[in-house]
């Protein structure tokens, strides 16, 4: 395909089909290309060859590449900056852009006939000329190539399809990394948090047939009836009344705090709220019992 034109179509079947394109599209399509590319060079190091009921399918990782020459006579742009444009395009005319692409191509070939091919990019030459002549766009091109260098996704901005599988694999492993990173960075702040939470439940010892999880129980079922009778009042822990009845203060903060990390494992919030809230009353309610016990000691002119 280094050749003239008549040497690719010589090769090309009447029914050849590529990408949707009948045969006469495709002769269009090369003879654009010889038209408006200086040099086009279409080659692979190795092919593959594979007999199939259509014809023998010949594949391999073809590599494209084609230059193309700068003419301000290329190149169609109006506007204000039209006279400083077309400057700069013929003061870079003896320039040209260098573009190539790998591609994995396949030929199905009949008779030594191709009568198709699939992988390989039709994309239009002329438009690709102007597009790369046009120095706006040669502009964005360079910051775009720039961009290369940049490590892991660099070659996403890439014309080379095998720097960019590269790139593509690249970034799909440290995206990967980080989300078993992230996940286990999660993992291990929740073992840690249930860690803490037995930690402070374990405080506090019951008496036998006494449990978080049957307390839990007794809260919430009384919770439900106040909501279902719409009353506004508070629930009265007996348990913990007992304890403080008791003069058990300390006893009765472990058990509040217990409570309170039994609920934050088990998703209630609203539990937890009113534990805390209880915690709070418990250190309320032992000030108020030093102060009166104060008092009822203190004799006249002591």
């Amino acid at each position: 395909m280094n050749g003239e034109e008549s040497d690719v179509l010589a090769v090309i079947h009447p029914e050849f089909e590529a990408e949707g394109m009948d045969r006469d599209a495709f002769v269009n399509w090369v003879n654009k290309w010889f038209e408006w590319c200086d040099d086009y060079h279409f080659e692979a190091p190795e092919l593959l060859e594979a007999s199939t009921e259509a014809g023998v399918n010949v594949s391999g990782d073809f590599q494209r590449n084609w230059l193309l020459g700068m003419e301000a006579s290329d190149t169609t742009i109006e506007g204000a900056e039209e006279k400083e444009v077309f400057g700069s395009l013929e003061e870079e005319g003896g320039a040209v852009q260098s573009i190539d692409r790998v591609e994995s191509i396949t030929f199905t070939i009949v008779d030594n006939l191709i009568i198709s091919i699939e992988g390989m990019t039709l994309s239009d030459p002329k438009g690709s000329a102007m597009g790369m002549r046009d120095p706006r766009i040669r502009k964005l091109g360079e910051f775009f190539s720039g961009l290369d260098d940049l490590p892991v996704i660099g070659g996403l901005f890439s014309s080379s399809e095998t720097a960019f599988s590269g790139a593509v694999k690249s970034l799909v492993t440290v995206v990967v990394l980080i989300a078993v990173v992230f996940g286990g960075w999660v993992m291990l702040g929740t073992m840690v948090t249930n860690l803490r939470l037995s930690g402070v439940m374990a405080r506090h010892s019951f008496p036998e047939g006494t449990s978080y999880q049957q307390q839990h129980a007794a809260y919430t079922e009384h919770r439900e009836q106040l909501a279902s009778a719409q009353k506004e009042c508070r629930r009265h822990d007996f348990y913990l009344r007992q304890l403080i009845d008791e003069g058990r203060y300390e006893d009765a903060r472990d058990y509040a705090r217990g409570m309170t990390a039994y609920c934050s494992k088990a998703g209630d919030a609203e539990g937890s709220d009113t534990y805390a809230s209880y915690l709070k009353r418990v250190d309320e309610l032992e000030h108020a019992s030093k102060y009166s016990e104060e008092h009822h000691l203190e004799r006249p002119g002591s």
